[in-house]
């Protein structure tokens, strides 16, 4: 997965995370990476065809949806290469962290760079060792201790999947709630939902809440 770090300028947007999410070509990225042999992540981050999937919340590629994005909130600044410049008018190169022995989260964060720069927004990729990664967006292994990133390329095996869904893991901003959550998103809105979610055994409210934090999350972008 993509991480934005939702604490820090421009992440702290959720215009300019949903800007950069419709830069992306997901199917691009499945034949140059995959050669084929994948599937199409959804923003609900529920696989199509489980009992909790939400459909219309697939990804979608619109170039010019995101360039309208932008320039609604405000980045219509350009140097002379045509990439977007801050706010403050200075030049906005954003640092692209991934680990230097994994060489398909390098190639598949070439491609985004590549992507990216068709709506004027710069990232340059940083290949690290794993350990200074880890340091810099989960350092301790523990979004409490904060992050210093802008990107990074990420990845979880089966087992961050837990009980009370990876949604809620990944995007509650209390750290005994959200461990997953390294982006450092926060929206007081999915937290009283979330928050309900695990509180309640009622299955028809939990379904309708699951859906709401779907849309919540395809909506923000985290």
């Amino acid at each position: 997965l993509l991480l934005f770090n939702c604490e820090r300028a421009p992440f702290d947007n959720a215009k300019f995370r949903k800007a950069l999410s419709m830069a992306v070509d997901l199917d691009e990225l499945v034949e140059q990476v995959y050669l084929g042999m994948a599937a199409k992540g959804t923003a609900g981050h529920v696989k199509e065809g489980l009992a909790e999937y939400v459909a219309g919340l697939d990804y979608v590629h619109d170039i010019d949806g995101a360039n309208a994005l932008l320039d609604e909130i405000g980045y219509t600044e350009r140097d002379g290469d045509g990439m977007r410049l801050a706010l403050d008018g200075s030049e906005m190169d954003l640092e692209f962290l991934v680990y230097s022995g994994n060489t398909l989260r390098i190639r598949m964060a070439e491609i985004l760079a590549m992507q990216f720069e068709k709506i004027g927004v710069r990232a340059t990729v940083t290949s690290l060792d794993a350990d200074t990664v880890d340091a810099m967006v989960w350092p301790d292994f523990d979004v409490a201790s904060g992050r210093n990133f802008d990107l990074s390329m990420w990845g979880w095996s089966a087992p961050t999947v837990q009980k009370s869904g990876v949604i809620i893991t990944m995007c509650h901003s209390d750290p005994a709630v959200g461990a997953d959550n390294l982006g450092g998103y926060v929206n007081p809105d999915f937290d009283a939902l979330a928050d309900g979610y695990l509180a309640s055994a009622d299955l028809d409210f939990r379904k309708e809440a699951n859906e709401k934090l779907q849309k919540l999350a395809a909506e923000d972008t985290p």
